[in-house]
Order: structure tokens, then C-alpha cells, then sequence
């Protein structure tokens, strides 16, 4: 303060003014980087959130095809119910492929890229597997439930690795939106601190500015008029 006080009047007010602009530029500043890293965050969640919604319908579209695998299974002995459920579990089978491929589309990396299109191969070779069982099932009507199901016992795991496949993507995803709706709520805070600060620091300023202006009058007021300014009065 020791500074501040030596400085003159007018210093005094070039620094305030200064001051007060420079905490409002930076005001503004902490302002736009923040809306702009919420903003970031906002899309990043949004496009975790599409990736998670197109998981989900894959995985449900994985869980109804072992449905009706099993239906088809259960009601060996009655083509009429199998061929309902075959033509069931074709069109789940269709949705599953496509639902991947939507996945596919949203991935957010290699890794995932990757884990679907082995997901997609697995598809392939587990309805490969089911179709040869229909076929099967289609020209042997004497074949049993434990017969068909251990024509399918080979592929099994292969939409069982789908399923797993599909849940470890969908966590991904989850801790993604976890963590980018943490990053935009720290963001927020650290902006709201830091504008609150440069706004006391603005006021701070202003205050100053205010007292030097004060400190410039009362100097003017002090100073000795010259002869003749002073007040004419009539004898």
C-alpha cells in the first residue's frame, strides 16, 4: 500500500481504471472458457448417451434371439410353433445385425470398433449354427429337445461372448457419462469461484478508483485560487 500511497492522483486512476477493464475482460474470459468446456462435456455425454441407447437395443435384441432359440428348442415335435418361432428368431437376428452396426457407428474408439465387428462375426457364425439346427429340425420332426440343443451347443458361447461384449461397451459408457457430467459440474464450480473472485477484485478496484477520484477534488478544492477568482463582493 506503501506504492499505491506515493503514487499521484492521477496514476492512481489510470491503475484502478485499469484494473476494473482488466477484470472484466477476464470475467468475461472465465465465462467463455467455462460455457465452452461445459459445452464440450454436454456433447461428450450426449453422444455417450446415443452410444448407450444403440447398446441397449443390441443387447435386448441379443437376449431375444436365445429366446427364441429356446422356444424353437422347447417345441420340437410341432413344425407349426417352430416355424413360428423361426421366423421369429430371423427377424431378431436382423435387429441384432443391424442394432451392431449402430453401435458401430457410434463408437469412441478403435477398441470398440474392433470388439463390435468381432461381435458381428460371432453373430454371423451363431446363426450360421441356429440355421443348420432349423434345417435339420425341419427335415427330422423325430428329433427331441436335447437333440436340437446339442446341434446348437457349439455356438452358444459365441452369443454368449456377444452379450458379454455388448455389457462391457455399455459400461464403458456409463463411466463416461459419469465422468464428463463430474468434469462439467467441477467446471462450473471452478468458473463460478473464479468470477466471484475477479468480481471482488473488480470491486476492489472500482473502490479505489472512487477514493482517487474523491482525493483528486478535495486537492482542487485545496488549492489557492488565483487572485481575483475568489468571489466579487459590492461595498
Amino acid at each position: 500500500m506503501s506504492v499505491w500511497k506515493r503514487a499521484s492522483i492521477s496514476s492512481r486512476l489510470a491503475i484502478g481504471l485499469t484494473l476494473v477493464a482488466l477484470g472484466a475482460v477476464m470475467v468475461g474470459l472465465a465465462g467463455w472458457i467455462g460455457l465452452s468446456r461445459v459445452g464440450t462435456a454436454a456433447q461428450r455425454v450426449a453422444d455417450a448417451s446415443s452410444a448407450l441407447g444403440a447398446v441397449s437395443d443390441a443387447r435386448s435384441a441379443s437376449l431375444g434371439v436365445r429366446r427364441f432359440e429356446k422356444d424353437f428348442i422347447i417345441n420340437a415335435g410341432d413344425p407349426k410353433e417352430q416355424a413360428n418361432y423361426a421366423d421369429e428368431w430371423r427377424e431378431e437376428r436382423d435387429r441384432l445385425l443391424r442394432a451392431l452396426d449402430s453401435v458401430a457407428r457410434l463408437a469412441s474408439d478403435a477398441i470398440e470398433r474392433k470388439a463390435l465387428a468381432d461381435a458381428h462375426q460371432r453373430v454371423e457364425r451363431y446363426a450360421a449354427g441356429i440355421e443348420r439346427m432349423i434345417a435339420s429340425s425341419g427335415s427330422d420332426e423325430k428329433l427331441a429337445a436335447r437333440d436340437l440343443n446339442g446341434q446348437v451347443l457349439p455356438v452358444k458361447d459365441e452369443i454368449r461372448e456377444v452379450i458379454a461384449s455388448l455389457d462391457k461397451i455399455s459400461e464403458r459408457h456409463a463411466a463416461a457419462i459419469e465422468a464428463e457430467t463430474a468434469a462439467a459440474q467441477a467446471t462450473q464450480a471452478q468458473t463460478r469461484s473464479f468470477v466471484l473472485l475477479v468480481t471482488a477484485l473488480v470491486i476492489l478496484a472500482a473502490s479505489l478508483v472512487g477514493v482517487a477520484r474523491r482525493s483528486q477534488r478535495a486537492a482542487r478544492d485545496r488549492a489557492p485560487h488565483p487572485p481575483g477568482a475568489g468571489p466579487h463582493r459590492c461595498g
